[in-house]
């Protein structure tokens, strides 16, 4: 049973979070991090980030994008390398 932002759980009243919906950028940025995170990711990630570069304005997209879109599929495992420790630096900055 939900009343208004609390939800009555069998822990009693709880709060309910409240989420707000991901805007396109943002599931593209997740879908491209999550692929990232995969053991062996297909090298077609380069054209999902860059297009996001193309689509979106270059303020809002991180510096981990950009390196994976300059990548070069030949040289793929050193991209992605590059990349994981681009998101890395990125997370420690934060």
């Amino acid at each position: 049973m939900e009343y208004g932002k609390r939800i009555y759980t069998q822990y009693g009243w709880m709060p309910v979070m409240e989420e707000k919906p991901m805007t396109e950028l943002e599931k593209i940025l997740f879908l491209i991090s999550d692929a990232l995170a995969l053991p062996d990711p297909h090298p077609a990630l380069i054209y999902a980030a860059r297009y996001a570069l193309t689509e979106y304005e270059r303020a809002m997209i991180p510096d981990w994008v950009a390196t994976l879109a300059g990548g070069n599929s030949d040289l793929w495992e050193d991209v992605v390398d590059e990349t994981r420790r681009s998101i890395e630096a990125e997370e420690v900055e934060s």
